[in-house]
């Protein structure tokens, strides 16, 4: 059994973290939060926000439980199938604490548990052939452009991302294939052979394409303009998670 997830981990891992792959098929049970809430927002704003805060503590505002289920299993939208029809229209605000301080992995793991729990949800992974994006070299030459250098020895960790820029001191491309998942819309794949830690530097008008403006940049441009990379449409397996079951919650 380990063997197979291991295995899935490395076939898998551009589109879903080992820990998540690991706890949708692990029996262990999950850690949990020492107290958690869970109420419906009636407000009717269409803004929201989840922050992770000191002592373990987690604050969800107007979520909806798709959103809920895609910062505890950290996917993608397009990763997330099934579910009832209220999945995407009725909202949440959420606040749990551990009352200590927990790493990023022991807090989603509390977040599937509280799932689990108030919204009795229940799920299984399946893998699909899906349409993906192959990161790969876009100059003749092998070389990435002046937008991808390699990372300073004393370089930090994490990205910065703005409306339409994307950066970060230190990255490998594994990582940075996850980011680009985000914004291109589908899973994406490295097939760069770059290995290492590299700064990346990406900018482009998030509202090109798609009948916008011909002049503007997108994304696809802005990476073999800036970094000497592209993104060729091609076809792969995905990892999905499937709802098999899951109901409203009572309220506190």
């Amino acid at each position: 059994m380990i063997t197979a997830i291991l295995q899935a981990i490395k076939t898998f891992g551009h589109v879903v973290s080992a820990a998540a792959l690991l706890a949708m098929q692990s029996p262990s049970a999950p850690q949990a939060f020492e107290a958690a809430s869970v109420k419906v927002n009636r407000s009717g704003e269409t803004r929201t926000s989840m922050r992770s805060l000191p002592g373990g503590r987690v604050e969800g505002t107007n979520r909806t439980l798709k959103l809920l289920i895609q910062n505890a299993f950290e996917l993608q939208p397009f990763q997330i199938v099934g579910g009832p029809d209220w999945i995407d229209s009725a909202r949440f605000d959420v606040a749990a604490t551990a009352n200590h301080d927990v790493t990023a992995a022991e807090r989603a793991s509390m977040m599937r548990a509280l799932l689990a729990d108030r919204f009795k949800l229940a799920t299984h992974p399946e893998r699909r052939d899906a349409s993906i994006y192959a990161l790969r070299l876009a100059r003749p030459d092998a070389r990435p452009s002046a937008g991808l250098k390699k990372a300073a020895d004393d370089a930090r960790d994490g990205f910065r991302e703005g409306d339409g820029s994307l950066t970060t001191q230190r990255t490998s491309m594994e990582r940075l294939v996850r980011e680009l998942t985000s914004y291109a819309g589908r899973t994406v794949v490295d097939e760069t052979g770059l290995s290492g830690e590299w700064a990346v530097t990406l900018t482009w008008a998030p509202d090109a394409g798609g009948g916008g403006d011909a002049n503007l940049t997108s994304i696809f441009t802005a990476m073999r303009e800036q970094l000497g990379l592209k993104l060729d449409a091609t076809r792969g397996p995905v990892e999905i998670l499937v709802i098999d079951r899951a109901e409203r919650p009572s309220e506190d």
